[in-house]
């Protein structure tokens, strides 16, 4: 069977009021290969500019003075402590404010599925930032680009409201608005088929199953109008782009 899952959530720089629990921690509860957790605390304190790094650890707790690194052909899996799960691809990025609801994608491919009536979640997606409330949503950034696909609910970027089965893509200030056939999506992109041993799976296919079905009588879940390679290989195809860590 298919790996499905979904996604919810990024930064922002000023936190929404919220109505659920806050993020406080995330426990990494998957690690496929060169997976690094990055501390930020010293960075900030160190006037090298180095990043402190080690290798990350299954079941291990990262707060807001981590960020969660990926290497090439490597992916990690964080559970928050209000549900939220969070899939990084390769060569990803990624870190979280505690005591808000927001989250940080520098660069990389980030899956979020956030339970419901946890409120507004904002994320932060290099320069751009989107504002979730319980939607399941990918979002890539590379090479300057920012991709951000919405499998379920609502996401407002760049003051655009943007639905299920569509995706916006913002580079150089410009943001355009397409199509993108969400089971097409589900079955070819790495954040769902690469995912099969994580011990979310089974939640997120009951979770996927629903957004599949409502797919079916989405008018913009078919007729994909986005270059499909980017969507369809999530990063895949950057495989040769060296590791980058927080700068």
């Amino acid at each position: 069977m298919r790996t499905f899952l979904s996604l919810a959530a990024l930064l922002l720089v000023v936190p929404l009021v919220q109505a659920g629990q806050l993020f406080e921690s995330a426990k990494i509860t998957f690690i496929q290969k060169d997976v690094a957790v990055a501390d930020l605390k010293v960075l900030a304190t160190d006037s090298s500019g180095e990043v402190k790094r080690r290798e990350a650890a299954l079941n291990e707790t990262v707060t807001k003075d981590n960020a969660v690194v990926t290497g090439q052909k490597s992916r990690a899996e964080l559970q928050f402590n209000d549900g939220t799960i969070t899939r990084l691809g390769q060569l990803t990025s990624f870190s979280f404010t505690q005591g808000t609801r927001t989250a940080q994608v520098k660069q990389g491919t980030a899956l979020f599925v956030v339970p419901k009536g946890m409120g507004g979640t904002t994320i932060q997606a290099g320069p751009v930032t989107a504002a979730i409330t319980g939607t399941t949503l990918l979002v890539q950034v590379i090479d300057g680009r920012v991709l951000v696909y919405v499998y379920e609910g609502s996401v407002v970027v760049d003051g655009k409201t943007i639905t299920a089965g569509q995706v916006i893509s913002v580079e150089k200030g410009a943001s355009v608005v397409s199509r993108f056939d969400i089971r097409k999506g589900i079955d070819t992109a790495a954040v769902f088929t690469k995912f099969i041993d994580s011990p979310s799976q089974g939640l997120v296919e009951r979770e996927l199953a629903g957004i599949i079905k409502d797919a079916g009588a989405n008018p913009n879940s078919s007729g994909d109008t986005l270059d499909g390679a980017v969507h369809e290989n999530v990063v895949e195809q950057h495989a040769e782009t060296p590791r980058q860590l927080p700068q």
